[in-house]
């Protein structure tokens, strides 16, 4: 956004965050605080598009109309 870029962020579930909601404990990241990281966000001008998980790129570029996509996929890790 600072560069000029539009931006789209797609999140598969209902709350933004992802694995930074679901996994980190609020005693080391309260919600307040991601809450208003993402509202500077979005603040921005970025669209935020929830419930709208990406199930091929190629579809993604091809009928969104987007010049380029950078995938930041995160994964939990595995218990043991």
């Amino acid at each position: 956004m600072p560069l000029g870029y539009q931006v789209t962020i797609f999140e598969q579930f209902g709350e933004p965050g992802g694995l930074m909601r679901t996994n980190i404990p609020s005693f080391r990241l309260p919600q307040t605080v991601l809450n208003e990281e993402i509202a500077m966000i979005t603040g921005m001008g970025v669209e935020l598009k929830l419930n709208s998980p990406v199930g091929s790129l190629r579809q993604l570029l091809k009928d969104g109309g987007f010049d380029a996509v950078f995938v930041g996929p995160a994964r939990r890790k595995a218990r043991s």
